[in-house]
């Protein structure tokens, strides 16, 4: 295979940059489009690694099984092919919006406090903080890919 990208040739290499876009990311926790560009960077590692580290032939069945260790690639899932697409044929997580709330505390103050940050709602009515999830998304590519 070609080497077609700048020095990314496996899944450890686009672990290590997602790493680096988060660490950028965590200096602008309001930026949409790095949240954008993160989700897409997440999800991504799923196809990179079913090419290098599983004897799996049934990509859904490995998909399914991530989702079940790791739910907020769900929502990585969600935002990724939206960005790809425009349009989500086969929603995974049941997002209902994901926008910039921009409340009435900075972010140096507690969650507890109505604090400017990128909000996820589901379906539901629950509510999640991007950062957080993007977080959960990390740790666990940390854990798989060894």
């Amino acid at each position: 295979m070609p080497d077609l990208l700048f020095g990314i040739n496996n899944s450890k290499d686009k672990l290590k940059l997602l790493i680096e876009e988060y660490e950028i990311y965590r200096k602008d926790l309001l930026s949409e489009k790095l949240a954008t560009s993160l989700s897409e960077g997440a999800w991504s590692l799923a196809d990179w690694v079913f090419a290098e580290q599983t004897k799996e032939s049934d990509k859904g069945k490995f998909r399914i099984d991530l989702f079940s260790q790791c739910p907020s690639l769900l929502i990585m899932h969600d935002i990724a092919n939206v960005s790809k697409h425009k349009v989500l044929d086969r929603p995974k997580a049941s997002i209902k919006r994901a926008h910039k709330h921009s409340g009435a505390f900075s972010q140096a103050f507690s969650k507890e406090f109505d604090i400017s940050c990128l909000i996820i709602e589901m379906e539901d009515g629950t509510k999640t903080y991007f950062e957080e999830e993007i977080e959960n998304v990390i740790s666990f590519w940390k854990t798989y890919i060894k």
